[in-house]
């Protein structure tokens, strides 16, 4: 009995053999996306690049003067950082920085960031409510 276990646990084409033929897998699911759909995220992706693009510019070329020190003085703080430690030690001080300081703050300002939460959670529900009025419009009624 124990050799048998053995043999069907490490040759598995054996064992489809000896045990029978093998269950087919659950079908996947079939995902659609309508050209219109395709369209209006290729759209928006490309306002916001354009957007990036032309902030980029403006600091590239001095046209915003206070972005670009906030931009190079953050650039430099992470390279001086960067070199003083590895990545890993990096994220394990930040964790711990968060561990920390995160429920202290709750505390102290815990009735504003709640009221936060709830206004950011009630408009995620409603622009996915709306995503979902847009991608399937024959389900107009959704609550």
């Amino acid at each position: 009995m124990v050799i048998s276990d053995v043999m069907l646990w490490r040759k598995k084409n054996m064992s489809v053999v000896l045990l029978g033929s093998r269950p087919s897998p659950p079908p996947l699911p079939e995902f659609h996306r309508t050209e219109a759909m395709t369209k209006e995220a290729s759209k928006l992706l490309r306002i916001h690049l354009n957007k990036l693009f032309q902030v980029s510019h403006d600091i590239a070329m001095g046209r915003d003067s206070e972005l670009f020190i906030k931009v190079a003085i953050s650039l430099f703080l992470i390279s001086f950082i960067g070199s003083l430690v590895d990545f890993q030690t990096l994220c394990h001080t930040g964790k711990g920085l968060v561990v920390m300081t995160v429920p202290t703050f709750y505390e102290r300002y815990e009735v504003y960031i709640d009221i936060s939460l709830l206004l950011i959670y009630n408009r995620a529900k409603e622009l996915y409510l709306r995503f979902q009025i847009w991608a399937h419009p024959e389900n107009e009624k959704l609550s």
